[in-house]
Parts: C-alpha cells; sequence; structure tokens
C-alpha cells in the first residue's frame, strides 16, 4: 500500500506558493510504502510512510524497529 501523503505544494487550500509544484519531484501521492508498525505499536490507519509518519506524530512516538508493508 503506497503512502497517502500529498506532495509539497498542494497540502493546504488555498495551495502553498512558497516552492514550485515539479511533478517529477513532487509525487502526488507520496507514493512510498506505508510503515505498519513502529516499535510493536499498529499505525496501519495513518496510511503514511516513515517519512511521513514522523512528521505527523514526532520521532518520540515512531521509534524503531519498523515494518512497512509489503
Amino acid at each position: 500500500m503506497p503512502c497517502a501523503a500529498l506532495a509539497r505544494g498542494i497540502r493546504q487550500t488555498p495551495p502553498h506558493t512558497g516552492l514550485p509544484f515539479v511533478d517529477l519531484i513532487n509525487n502526488s501521492p507520496c507514493g512510498r510504502r506505508v510503515t505498519v508498525t513502529a516499535n510493536t505499536v499498529d499505525f496501519t490507519a495513518h496510511s503514511l510512510c516513515l517519512f511521513h509518519l514522523r512528521q505527523k506524530l514526532g520521532d518520540r512516538d515512531v521509534q524503531a524497529p519498523y515494518v512497512d508493508a509489503a
């Protein structure tokens, strides 16, 4: 299952204007593999990759070991 996080440039309403959106760099959605568990805590409901999960919840709540969806 791919990460559901929206790409930079289209996350906000109205769209963020600080950096230009480039389709080759800013995939929408992210597309990385979803992190299923971190330190035996289930994060499946978030449908986010490790990078976006850490941005949302913080490093303290998302600790190793990590298991990604196949």
